[in-house]
């Protein structure tokens, strides 16, 4: 039971980060004006940054268990960043 939640949490993250990222980037309008309404671009971002750290959490799981030197250098900047 416990190895069948672990693989549909990594699916979730590696199907699910990058599709909300898909959807954050169709939300942003590509000109803003001076003067528009600004709510939206703040909760935008905020959301960007949680998603960041889902990209960092998606690339971890997609080099666990693997002891390469690009698996390790993909750690190490994951760490750094």
């Amino acid at each position: 039971m416990e190895g069948e939640r672990s693989i549909l949490v990594r699916r979730a993250v590696l199907f699910g980060v990058p599709l909300l990222y898909v959807v954050l980037g169709l939300l942003h309008t590509a000109n803003p004006e001076v003067g528009d309404e600004t709510e939206l671009f703040i909760w935008l971002h905020v959301a960007q940054l949680f998603l960041i750290g889902g990209v960092a959490y998606m690339l971890w799981l997609l080099v666990d268990g693997l002891e390469s030197r690009a698996a390790n250098v993909t750690r190490a900047l994951i760490l750094r960043a």
